[in-house]
C-alpha cells in the first residue's frame, strides 16, 4: 500500500512539476533554448550577409568592365570634342567677320545715300527754282527713279 501511495503521490506531483517547468521552467533549459534561437538568428544573418556579399562581388566584377568601357569611350571622344570646339570657334569667328563686313557695307550705303541726298538738296537750292518748281522737279525726278 505504501508503494501505491508513493506512486499516486508521484503521479499527482508530475503535473505540478510540468507546470513549474512551463511557467518558470528549468533555468538550464531556458539557456539552451535561448542559445538555440540565437544560433538560428546568427545563421540566418550569415546567409543574408553571404548573399549580399555575392551580389556586391558580382557588381564589382561587372561594374569594373562597364567603367573601363566608359573611360575608353570618353578617352576616344576627348580629341573629337576638342576638334569640334575649334571648328565651332572658327565658324563663330567667320560669322562675326561676315556680320562686321555687312554692317560696314550698310554704313557705307547709308553714307552714300545721305551724301547724294545732300547733293540733290544743294543742287535744288542752287538751281534758283522756287519752292513750287523744286517740289515739281523732285516729284518728276522721283517718278523717273521708280
Amino acid at each position: 500500500m505504501r508503494a501505491s501511495l508513493a506512486l499516486l503521490l508521484c503521479l499527482s506531483a508530475a503535473p505540478a512539476v510540468a507546470d513549474v517547468a512551463m511557467a518558470g521552467g528549468n533555468p538550464i533549459r531556458k539557456v539552451v533554448t535561448m542559445l538555440q534561437n540565437m544560433e538560428k538568428k546568427v545563421q540566418a544573418e550569415g546567409e543574408k550577409e553571404k548573399e549580399l556579399f555575392e551580389k556586391y562581388m558580382c557588381y564589382c566584377k561587372n561594374a569594373g568592365g562597364d567603367l573601363s568601357k566608359s573611360i575608353g569611350d570618353a578617352d576616344t571622344k576627348i580629341p573629337q570634342l576638342g576638334a569640334d570646339i575649334k571648328e565651332g570657334e572658327a565658324k563663330a569667328k567667320k560669322t562675326e567677320d561676315d556680320f562686321n563686313t555687312f554692317v560696314e557695307g550698310l554704313q557705307k550705303s547709308y553714307e552714300d545715300a545721305s551724301k547724294k541726298k545732300d547733293e540733290d538738296v544743294a543742287a535744288i537750292k542752287n538751281s534758283g527754282l522756287g519752292f513750287a518748281k523744286a517740289v515739281k522737279a523732285a516729284n518728276a525726278k522721283g517718278k523717273q527713279e521708280l
